[in-house]
């Protein structure tokens, strides 16, 4: 619970606002002005930019999995044909160029024959915990959602939390405290945490994220230049 207040309180923010600059929302587009001024608001967009060029040129041709021993790996490379990996590969990078971090999730299908398929989960709903030593092994990951009643107001979050070898699926209310009703376990067959964290760099920076204070001001000095003409 204590995780996921932090991850709610400290890192949403920074990652919503990353996805505003990619969808084209950005603070030229909040600038207030006299009302007698002309007050133009391009948005010249080189945050989609950045992104959609490196997504297509990391993933415009599909990744190849092999194995540096020849050995044969056909039973891995059909299970990931049937999970689409390359369309989850190409989501997963598109989520590491904007936010700096992706995560994807290992689950089993409910279908006729279950089988193993992979999701990417959003940044701001995902989280991993790792331990203090060298390795960094992980310890336990989560995926979260926000629950809304019939008047659209906040009234918890719904919960999966994977650890080695179990599931737990829970509720918290809007306080971050477990509704103890709503805790249900389930077995982890993979054996390990079955959300997987890729991130951009060490620092876990998005490809446009060290930029955006010059994409706002070439965003001002386009407007401003349309203001100057209008005004004249």
């Amino acid at each position: 619970c204590k995780f996921i207040k932090l991850h709610c309180e400290r890192k949403v923010a920074r990652l919503n606002r990353l996805a505003e600059y990619y969808k084209g929302e950005h603070d030229i587009l909040r600038r207030s002005k006299d009302n007698s001024l002309a007050n133009n608001k391009l948005v010249c967009n080189h945050a989609k930019y950045i992104t959609d060029m490196l997504t297509g040129y990391m993933t415009g041709s599909p990744v190849v999995y092999t194995d540096s021993e020849n050995n044969d790996i056909s039973s891995l490379t059909e299970m990931l044909k049937k999970s689409e990996s390359d369309v989850q590969d190409a989501d997963l990078e598109h989520n590491i160029s904007i936010y700096g971090v992706g995560y994807e999730m290992a689950y089993m299908s409910n279908d006729d024959i279950p089988c193993i398929k992979l999701a990417n989960c959003e940044p701001q709903n995902t989280l991993v915990v790792y331990d203090d030593t060298v390795e960094h092994k992980p310890i336990f990951g989560v995926y979260y959602f926000p629950i809304y009643d019939e008047n659209q107001n906040l009234s918890g979050y719904k919960c999966t939390m994977s650890t080695d070898n179990i599931l737990y699926d829970f509720q918290l209310d809007i306080s971050f405290s477990i509704k103890n009703s709503t805790i249900t376990e389930r077995e982890n067959i993979f054996g390990m945490v079955n959300i997987i964290e890729y991130y951009n760099n060490a620092e876990r920076n998005g490809d446009f994220e060290s930029v955006i204070n010059l994409i706002d001001a070439y965003n001002k000095l386009q407007s401003d230049r349309v203001n100057d003409k209008e005004q004249f």
